[in-house]
């Protein structure tokens, strides 16, 4: 009895559904994202206002008021 390693062999079966998943996975679409983007020299978001989703607001002056149902990144002076 001979104690040599057994190589491992994939059937090509196997390689092409390999290879197929692989090809799926990197041509399928990503969801793109959208988010809200304010910007101007004062940025406001009113009490009333409700945002569902990220908002970038970018000005000299950025008063959020209302309800931003996501992430916020701001800049301001």
């Amino acid at each position: 009895m001979s104690n040599a390693p057994v190589p491992h062999i994939v059937p090509l079966a196997g390689r092409l559904a390999l290879l197929t998943g692989a090809a799926w996975l990197a041509l399928s679409p990503l969801p793109a994202h959208a988010a809200e983007q304010r910007s101007g020299d004062s940025v406001i978001v009113l009490e009333n206002e409700i945002i569902n989703d990220d908002l970038y607001a970018f000005g000299n002056s950025v008063t959020i008021l209302g309800t931003v149902n996501g992430d916020v990144v701001t800049a301001g002076q």
